[in-house]
């Protein structure tokens, strides 16, 4: 069947009928005009060209008459504004009175109020848009006032948020403040008792209202049907949500009660709209607010299985009425919940296409105020797409295998279709488990497209490679309709380090739609590990009262505990811990002999379970046990351990008594302790032990006894019995100590020299104990250096005297000499150590192997050092290599860092050693051991005719030194412009009056664009010898081929014509073809054509923008006449 009817209006699945005839019959069903239809099947549209106002719409299947619903149109729409003040946030806003966006770039916020009394503002989306049937809101917000209310004369936080929709076509006329929220009408603001304005053009307006007035019709005008009043706000309405109608009325809806009570979900109840805190933002894990509405015609399909309500039919006038809800989000990536759901708002608005809304915020306060904040604000069409994973088991060990389950509905108002809507984006992104082939998952998927396919969608569910990444796996599901499932089943490995592994299915909308399932299309399926422990060894010699100190192996490892249990023994006491991830009892044998027990190890892990719509509570939480071990701890006897065989040996540095243990045992362990019970704590432990001499009063003399008490172990044994022995101060032993000079012989302090020049001596003190001179002979001692008892010169020094030895004169309890040379030259910041040691001579000992540290030259302060930036001259978007240059001969030890920064500042896109200069500076580093480095600076275009001339100032540190910089010059030359002129004439050869055709081609070679910014060049054509055709414009131009380039005539007479040239980019040419006629009285015509760049521009063109044309004159002979003449006569005969 045919109808010819003059207009359609599809929306989706239904359509309206605007034909010239009352009714035509289709398939046994009447089809009247201006009525609304459903569908089942497909339409096809063609044109009829024999009338220009005709449709022809074929109707395959049959016709549905008096539909029972209406349903979204398959269009979506996009109005997003992140409010985070990067200045890209999204589409245009427009604020007023207190509202400004805060905070750092891409950390912003829109504040419509701060914490301040009797504040108002507001904000709104300056983007009209169409609704379709159909439209879903969201947007974060945060309601919040610092150090509790105490800032809030005891009001508390107030007065609240309103979100709002108003008409696009409306100038922008905000509400009242107050109770009214900048969308309703209020007391606030009334002169007298009197009302004030509700928003112009208010369509429907949701108030977070903290104080509560929002809902009371005390607070907004005595014909309010609002259901608070002044005496019940604070009990019954404060912190609640309220809907509010269109202007100028703005009637109450519907809401909830004090702090969400009564709301669609009952497990709100209790929720807070806002917050106070110790001072600044709230904490998002402690608070957190997202909201989301949307608005459906009433007969939409339903989304958490309510009823349709009736009263569905768009109305003759092409109107529908509407139902709101309203979700509110309070944990990061949790579910939405309902607040309210399906209400009526009783106000119809057009279908057609006529009507546009734009989006606000309102917020205000009053004697009780708080920060109102929004960000990360989108609208677009609504559509229900829905993920419901599982996983089998639910819980297992890493590397174990599990099945997951993964159903994607499409519940309500939209197909997703490629032909309209677009195509769904479906995520698979896992933590601790690895898909198997991720690939292939589609190629299982079980399809149904549902009962309900009126355009015989085919689904299709395709991988993603490119937008894919391990652990995030990517699929396009096209053609999606209503009421379609697909169900992916796919195997994954554990792989998990933590507690549980989480697998996050999500299903994306296509652009222009707002996915409004409760859960965002996100569903969480998670598994949890069981550890799995690693038998533990056995302690075959534990000591008592000594901790196990026994650790675990699992797998997982870092998230496991363990409990465990030790068998009944009557002689093996002491408390056990019991849990734990360490095994730590101290253990106590009573027996006398050694003692086995066993101990049984159980691993756990507990981790916080994540439901299935990503919420979480830390209390509830899961525990996985793993299996038991068990291993054996030996505790040894209290008498047991090694035999105290300790020798000691001691001698006498002079300052210290300095004792040396040592045992028969394998790799002992000696500690030492204050007394025979231990009660004073260890004082040292090690095979030596050093006691200052000063370390009593009176100081430890010669001859005087010292007590030490000790004790040794190794391994597999116990600490022994503890020895107690006596020793006498020795006099025997007198140690000489080595101590660094000036030459005065006073201690350098710190120990160093700085080889300012080669040759710079070091001095050496040779001292013996005080009371101890040197005997008869003196005291000779060998110097070695580093360990080496040769008197061989290093890098850094030269050895000065032969043979390498100091000696103590006979008497003398020390002397000082010059033992070398420091010739540490040239080399910025390296320093060098030298340890010296001497050899004594019989009945002494070295009590001290001095070190001194040679510096540079410098003595590590290079002031006096300065770092050279070379200069140099370029040509503009060329490169030119320069250098940061140390004096000649002088390296450094550690990296240079030169710090340049070019006056005036580079042009933008100019390159150094191929990055781009960004923050006005550069840096180059010269390597240490070097004394210079190279650079290469890249130029672009200059921005004029003239050179740029760049000083190039800068800093130097390596790190601890700064040095002087001697500054460099960049030249940058410009190139100029380059016109070239190409002039050419056919034909080459022509008699006088003859006509010739010239072309001239006028192009820029060079890299600048003749423009505005330069001015325009001039342009000359000078003929000679030929007459070209002209009119009062000049030349007479056969063509001009300009390009987009101007040519404007100026002047001319006589053979010489001026024009002006512009706009001629680089790389740009114009074209021009005229005509002229041979007048030579010469032996050619010539044309010269010549560009001439504006000043201050030279031309660099080789030419200099000249370019001549030459034709060459042909002679025309007249016939001769014939003649006669006589022999011998000259004939004389001439010729023209």
């Amino acid at each position: 069947m045919i109808l010819v009817i003059d207009k359609i209006i599809q929306l989706s699945r239904f359509f309206r009928v605007y034909a010239s005839d009352a009714s035509v019959e289709a398939s046994g069903q009447t089809v009247t005009k201006d009525k609304w239809y459903g569908f089942r099947g497909q339409i096809k549209w063609a044109r009829d060209y024999t009338n220009s106002f005709t449709w022809l719409v074929v109707l395959f299947f049959f016709l549905v008459v008096g539909i029972g619903r209406v349903e979204a149109q398959n269009n979506g729409f996009s109005v997003h504004n992140t409010f985070r003040n990067t200045g890209n946030d999204g589409d245009p806003i427009v604020t007023g009175l207190s509202a400004a966006l805060i905070g750092t770039p891409g950390d912003g916020w829109l504040r419509l109020t701060s914490n301040m009394g009797n504040q108002r503002g507001y904000a709104y989306i300056d983007k009209p848009f169409t609704p379709p049937l159909g439209m879903s809101i969201q947007f974060a917000y945060r309601a919040w006032a610092p150090d509790g209310i105490s800032n809030n004369i005891g009001i508390g936080l107030a007065d609240g948020i309103s979100v709002y929709l108003f008409d696009g076509a409306t100038t922008f006329n905000p509400g009242s403040c107050g109770g009214g929220l900048m969308y309703s009408r209020s007391y606030c603001g009334g002169v007298g008792g009197a009302v004030a304005s509700a928003l112009d053009g208010g369509y429907v307006g949701i108030g977070l209202d903290e104080y509560g007035n929002y809902s009371c019709k005390d607070a907004i005008a005595s014909d309010d049907n609002g259901p608070g009043t002044d005496a019940t706000r604070a009990t019954n309405y404060s912190s609640s949500i309220a809907i509010r109608g269109s202007s100028p009325n703005t009637a109450y809806i519907g809401g909830t009660n004090v702090n969400l009570k009564n709301a669609f979900d009952a497990t709100l109840n209790g929720v807070a709209i806002g917050t106070t805190t110790a001072g600044n933002p709230p904490d998002v894990n402690k608070y957190y607010r997202q909201v989301r509405f949307y608005l459906l015609p009433t007969g939409s399909y339903p989304v958490q299985g309510q009823p349709d309500i009736p009263d569905n039919n768009v109305a003759a006038d092409g109107t529908v009425d509407m139902l709101i809800s309203v979700f509110i989000q309070t944990q990061t990536g949790g579910p939405f919940r309902t607040v309210i759901y399906n209400k009526r708002l009783n106000q119809r608005i057009r279908v057609d296409g006529t009507k546009t809304f734009k989006i606000g915020f309102g917020a205000s306060t009053g004697g009780g105020y708080s920060n109102h904040d929004i960000r990360d604000m989108v609208a677009a069409a609504p559509m229900q797409l829905q993920t419901i994973n599982t996983v089998t088991p639910g819980t297992t060990v890493v590397g174990g295998g599990v099945t997951y389950t993964t159903v994607i509905k499409n519940t309500g108002l939209h197909d997703v279709s490629t032909l309209s809507s677009g195509r769904a984006t479906f995520v698979i992104n896992t933590t601790g488990v690895d898909i198997i082939n991720p690939q292939n998952i589609p190629l299982g998927a079980v399809i149904n497209e549902g009962n309900t396919n009126p355009g015989n969608l085919v689904t299709t569910i395709t991988y993603n490679a490119a937008a894919s990444t391990p652990g995030n796996y990517v699929y396009t599901v096209s053609n999606f309709p209503v009421g379609a499932s697909i169900v992916l089943k796919y195997n994954g490995t554990i792989s998990s380090t933590a507690a549980s592994a989480i697998n996050k299915t999500s299903i994306i909308p296509p652009n222009g739609y707002l996915n409004i399932d409760p859960n965002s299309g996100n569903s969480y399926a998670q598994t949890f590990i069981q550890p799995v422990l690693t038998k533990p060894s056995d302690i075959t010699a534990a000591c008592s009262g000594v901790a196990l100190n026994k650790s675990f192996s699992s797998v997982p490892n870092d998230f496991t505990s363990y409990t465990w249990s030790r068998s009944a023994n009557a002689n093996i006491g002491g408390p056990s811990n019991g849990a734990g991830t360490v095994l730590n009892d101290v253990l106590t044998n009573t027996s006398g002999v050694d003692q086995t027990i066993t101990y049984s190890v159980t691993p756990q892990i507990t981790a916080v379970v994540v439901n299935a719509d990503g919420s979480s509570n830390p209390n509830v939480t899961n525990t996985s046990t793993g299996n038991s071990q068990t291993f054996n701890v030996t505790l040894k006897s209290t008498s047991g351990g090694a035999n105290p065989d300790i020798t000691v040996t001691s001698f006498n540095d002079g300052a210290n008594l300095i004792l040396t243990a040592s045992s028969g045992l394998v790799s002992p362990t000696f500690t030492w302790y204050k007394d025979a019970n231990k009660t004073g704590g260890s004082i040292g432990t090690g095979a030596q032990l050093t006691v200052p001499l000063n370390s009593k009063t009176p100081a430890w003399q010669v001859g005087d006894s010292y007590t030490y008490f000790v004790t040794v172990s190794a391994s597999g044994t116990c600490e022994s019995i503890i020895v107690t022995k006596t020793i006498t101060i020795p006099s025997s032993i007198q140690p000489i100590t080595l101590t660094f000079t000036d030459i005065n012989g006073t201690p350098l302090n710190p120990s160093q020299v700085n080889g300012s020049a080669a040759g710079t001596p070091v001095y050496l003190r040779a001292s013996l104990p005080p009371l101890y001179p040197a005997p008869a002979g003196g005291v000779t001692i060998i110097l070695s250096r580093d360990g080496t008892s040769t008197a061989v010169s290093g890098s850094d020094y030269n050895v000065n005297i032969s043979p390498w030895q100091i000696v103590i004169p006979a008497t003398k309890s020390s002397v000082t000499a010059t033992v070398f040379l420091a010739k540490n030259v040239g080399v910025i910041g390296k320093s060098s150590q030298l340890t010296l040691d001497g050899v004594a001579p019989a009945g002494y000992v070295m009590g001290s192997t001095p070190t001194i540290q040679i510096n540079d030259t410098t003595g590590n302060a290079p002031g006096s050092i300065t770092v050279t930036i070379s200069s140099g001259t370029v040509s503009e978007t060329q490169a030119i290599t320069l250098t940061a240059s140390l004096p000649s001969g002088i390296t450094t030890a550690n990296p240079l860092t030169v710090t340049i920064t070019p006056a005036p500042g580079f042009l933008s896109g100019y390159s150094v050693n191929g990055a781009p200069v960004t923050a006005g500076t550069f840096n180059v580093v010269i390597p240490a051991g070097a004394g210079s480095i190279s650079f290469v600076v890249k130029t672009v275009l200059n921005n004029s005719a003239a050179n740029i001339v760049y000083a190039l100032n800068g800093t130097a540190t390596d790190g601890t030194r700064t040095f002087t910089v001697n500054s460099g010059t960049l030249t940058v030359t410009s190139s100029g412009l380059v016109l070239h002129v190409d002039n050419s004439v056919t034909p080459t050869v022509q008699v006088l009056g003859g006509a010739v055709t010239y072309t001239t081609v006028i192009s820029n070679i060079g890299v600048h664009d003749l423009n505005v910014g330069t001015g325009s060049a001039t342009f000359s054509v000078n003929v000679s010898g030929v007459d070209l055709a002209t009119d009062v414009n000049g030349i007479v131009f056969r063509s001009k081929r300009l390009g987009g380039t101007s040519f404007n005539y100026v002047s001319g007479n006589g053979g010489s014509y001026t024009y002006t040239v512009g706009n001629l980019p680089a790389g740009g040419s114009l074209t021009l073809t005229y005509v002229g006629t041979m007048s030579s009285t010469a032996s050619s015509g010539v044309n010269v054509g010549h560009i001439l760049p504006p000043p201050p521009y030279v031309n660099n063109d080789v030419h200099r923008g000249y370019g001549a044309a030459q034709t060459f004159l042909m002679p025309v002979m007249i016939q001769p006449y014939d003649d006669h003449t006589c022999s011998g006569v000259a004939l004389n005969k001439g010729f023209s």
